[in-house]
């Protein structure tokens, strides 16, 4: 016997939606604890933090998600920021302020 599952048997249920909805629509504060974040959130991390500096949060990505958030906290052990993290950094926030979606 062969499973099959469609795609409508993948996505969560609609409360669920609601809830992460109002959640997500509430929040202004996002802390981010990089080595937790990529050691216990794995599929988490793929999407959000830089795979090639591996220190480099997505920042664009979160806002787009927390559209109300006002302030992002990342606690980062890395003792040196290059100058392509600084740069890619900078993009960032210059997309920010000129994406009307986040």
């Amino acid at each position: 016997n062969t499973i099959t599952t469609s795609s409508m048997d993948l996505l969560p249920p609609s409360y669920v939606v609601h809830m992460f909805d109002a959640y997500r629509s509430r929040k202004k504060r996002i802390e981010i604890e990089l080595t937790s974040f990529s050691e216990y959130y794995k599929p988490l991390s793929a999407m959000f933090v830089d795979n090639r500096s591996k220190n480099l949060i997505y920042i664009d990505r979160v806002c787009r998600i927390f559209k109300n958030c006002e302030k992002i906290t990342i606690d980062n052990d890395t003792r040196h920021i290059s100058s392509r993290y600084l740069s890619m950094l900078l993009t960032m926030v210059i997309n920010i302020n000129h994406d009307a979606d986040v």
